[in-house]
């Protein structure tokens, strides 16, 4: 499970730097997609492997763990959030740019990248807002 999501992560990061010659907003897209990502894969294995693995060998689950998982719970599914639907704005927009390229070269800048950046993350925090609680 967690190989394919670190090849997305590595693709991801691979295309901001390819694209960052060509588009910027595609490289924007991108890094803030692979930074999201990383930190969803790096919580990921905090809350839902890393106790499998220490029981497996052997060792005890130290308490701090638990401390962890309660306060980076809300992070987590925010993250989730948050790469969810950046992937679907990047779909969206890579959709527009094949079957309307005219109509895609109004609408596609930099100003427009940093909008739709700006309102997934707030309707991801807002969205899991309740788990912060």
């Amino acid at each position: 499970m967690v190989y394919p999501l670190l090849s997305e992560l590595f693709l991801a990061l691979f295309l901001a730097l390819w694209f960052i010659h060509y588009s910027l907003f595609l490289a924007l897209w991108f890094i803030h997609y692979s930074v999201f990502l990383a930190l969803f894969l790096a919580l990921w294995f905090i809350h839902y492997s890393l106790r499998f693995v220490l029981r497996f060998a052997g060792g005890p689950v130290p308490p701090a763990l638990t401390y962890v998982r309660l306060h980076t719970f809300a992070v987590l599914y925010t993250a989730q959030t948050w790469t969810i639907w950046l992937t679907v704005i990047i779909a969206f927009t890579r959709y527009m740019a094949v079957c309307w390229p005219y109509l895609a070269l109004r609408f596609h800048n930099i100003n427009r990248v940093r909008l739709q950046i700006s309102v997934v993350t707030a309707l991801s925090v807002i969205y899991n807002l309740p788990r912060y609680v």
